[in-house]
């Protein structure tokens, strides 16, 4: 990481503070590329995605808003550039720290960005090992070696809830579900299982099956699945079946139903069933919460 930072100083010494300005990408990493790519030594961290996230940050202006911030407002621009290019491009929190550093000492303002608190790690998993979190009995469903992060969902229904409060134009953004999932359901968990939490991008597609259209993107810590993570998460129908209470129960989804005045769940057989807005706003269906966490 030396070499790294060597060659990062060398950019502002050999070709100035204008290097950095938007719009100055693809120039930055050529320079970079030029400097750093024989020293570079950062096993966690593909050279091209170090490039990229350089990139990004300068198209952002990233390296004045760090300048131009004091120590109280560092933490939280520092907070909005993990999310938004460093979460999505795969990097884990270590990662993401590091990178952060260098942005902020170039900025002028090193020190101001604290290095992230890892916790110990979790005894090693396979997809379809369960795990117990938060005092609740959970379901590892896939893991990524890069991030270092595991989708897990819970093994049971935790829960009877309705969807939506709206029953004309039904979303995953806009229910009532998620807003729940992602404050009263995760200021539940303990504060050192809530750090390992990770918010992440979730993408809501169209209905797989019908084709109803979906909507904007969301950054959540806890979620449903869609149609599309089930297809691939669960073998077949049986796998798909959840119990609440000991019997087989309903479970939501946060894919659009037949119709945006619906929404989809699983059945209590496992099959795919797609609920009215009258179902969705107004019937308890079971919650079975997902989430991405730090291994």
């Amino acid at each position: 990481m030396n070499a790294v930072l060597a060659g990062l100083f060398g950019i502002l010494g050999q070709f100035g503070e204008g290097v950095f300005a938007p719009g100055q990408g693809g120039r930055l990493v050529g320079i970079v590329k030029d400097l750093i790519s024989t020293d570079y030594d950062h096993p966690d961290m593909p050279f091209l995605m170090f490039c990229a996230i350089l990139r990004e940050a300068c198209e952002r202006d990233a390296f004045a808003a760090f300048a131009r911030a004091g120590a109280d407002r560092a933490p939280d621009i520092a907070e909005e550039i993990t999310r938004r290019l460093f979460a999505d491009m795969g990097m884990d929190r270590a990662a993401c720290g590091e990178v952060l550093g260098m942005i902020a000492a170039l900025a002028g303002v090193d020190g101001l960005i604290a290095p992230p608190k890892i916790a110990a790690p979790i005894s090693p998993l396979s997809p379809g090992d369960n795990l117990a979190f938060g005092g609740i009995n959970w379901r590892m469903l896939a893991i990524s070696p890069l991030r270092g992060l595991g989708l897990i969902i819970s093994e049971d229904i935790l829960e009877m809830r309705p969807y939506c409060d709206d029953l004309k134009n039904i979303s995953w953004r806009k229910s009532s579900a998620r807003k729940y999932l992602n404050t009263a359901f995760y200021r539940s968990f303990p504060k050192d299982d809530r750090e390992r939490i990770f918010e992440i991008a979730i993408n809501n597609p169209d209905n797989a099956i019908y084709g109803t259209a979906g909507d904007k993107d969301t950054y959540d810590h806890i979620f449903l699945l869609s149609i599309d993570e089930v297809m691939t998460h669960f073998a077949d129908a049986a796998s798909r079946i959840a119990k609440y209470r000991g019997q087989p129960t309903w479970w939501w989804l946060r894919s659009p139903g037949a119709t945006n005045r619906g929404t989809m769940g699983i059945n209590f057989d496992g099959s795919f069933g797609a609920y009215s807005s009258l179902a969705a706003g107004r019937v308890a269906r079971g919650l079975r919460p997902a989430m991405y966490i730090h291994l």
